[in-house]
């Protein structure tokens, strides 16, 4: 129970099921028709709770409402990804960690992005709580090329400690094993995404509702100085684009689907996206990073002492064309 990943086949298509035996390994794999759930699947579905179900021969294979139901048939704890043989488009990973009574609001927005991304390309993963494990999360992020986490934020400079620990700040806030709660959190850092993950070619981050992402405090913590505020930024940013970002976008008061229809529906650079954006406050200023030398950091504080909500680090002329390739 609480597996990292589940193959689908249809068992109907012999080539299907007989790669997907090959490409399993160590992982169980599952046999559907192309539009019905035998009930010793489900009832395996339910045992396991993958933290990812991966679909051989895509929608060709299995039927759209069919990749629907075998979430569902995991109790919720993973959405069905397309994958396989007819996967098309740039790979899109969303990630939702643990924040305790806030996680179904994460998960709606989460959702709203990923029905937008669906509408361009079939490549969509989530790892959501109460099953976003490091391991599940590790493997869908390689060749991500649009990257969404929306959870808890650790960053630095931090009120809890003076010493920079890169193991456990600027990074992602997860699950610490599949299955445990949607509250208790684990937070891999900065270290863990330089040195395990690679993203494609021209990435962009997407950080949404964090704390210290886009240089803000915690609710109800002493408000950052100018400067604080910008090293948080820049220490946000500077695991992601060792793994290969081109760009990371933080903002704390707005959901992830307007930039995701922007980036699969207009022809501009992130920097334009950015300034674009409906939380745009026309405060913007803009700094060379110190941790990623190139890279540019930019903010729009909103004028209030935490007001540190939006801010945006990398090659800020990379445009949506290079990120999901021409549409």
């Amino acid at each position: 129970p609480g597996v990292p990943l589940v193959y689908i086949a249809n068992g109907y298509n012999f080539p299907d099921a007989l790669a997907g035996a090959a490409a399993a390994g160590g992982a169980p794999l599952l046999l559907v028709a192309q539009g019905v759930i035998p009930t010793v699947t489900a009832t395996e579905l339910a045992r396991l709770k993958p933290a990812r179900i991966v679909v051989l021969g895509g929608t060709g294979m299995v039927a759209d409402a069919l990749v629907s139901a075998l979430g569902a048939a995991a109790q919720g704890s993973i959405d069905a990804t397309l994958a396989g043989t007819s996967i098309g488009g740039p790979k899109v990973v969303i990630i939702v960690g643990p924040v305790g009574s806030s996680s179904d609001y994460y998960r709606s927005d989460a959702n709203a992005a990923a029905a937008e991304a669906a509408q361009f390309t079939s490549n969509v993963v989530k790892i959501y709580t109460p099953t976003a494990t490091w391991a599940a999360a590790k493997a869908a992020l390689q060749g991500a090329s649009v990257v969404i986490y929306l959870g808890h934020g650790n960053g630095f400079p931090s009120p809890y400690s003076s010493t920079f620990m890169p193991d456990r700040v600027d990074g992602l806030g997860l699950n610490p094993s599949a299955g445990t709660d949607d509250a208790t959190t684990q937070y891999w850092g900065e270290l863990y995404l330089a040195r395990d993950v690679k993203l494609a070619p021209n990435a962009v981050v997407l950080l949404h509702h964090l704390c210290y992402a886009s240089g803000n405090s915690e609710s109800g913590m002493t408000p950052p100085t100018l400067s604080q505020a910008k090293q948080r930024v820049d220490n946000m940013a500077a695991g992601w684009l060792a793994a290969g970002a081109r760009a990371v976008v933080a903002e704390g008061h707005y959901g992830p689907a307007w930039y995701v229809h922007q980036l699969f529906t207009s022809h501009q650079t992130i920097d334009a996206v950015w300034h674009a954006s409906p939380t745009f406050n026309g405060h913007a200023f803009s700094f060379p990073s110190v941790r990623t030398p190139g890279a540019t950091a930019e903010m729009d504080p909103d004028g209030t002492p935490n007001g540190y909500w939006r801010a945006v680090t990398g090659w800020l002329d990379l445009t949506t064309d290079q990120i999901v390739g021409a549409h």
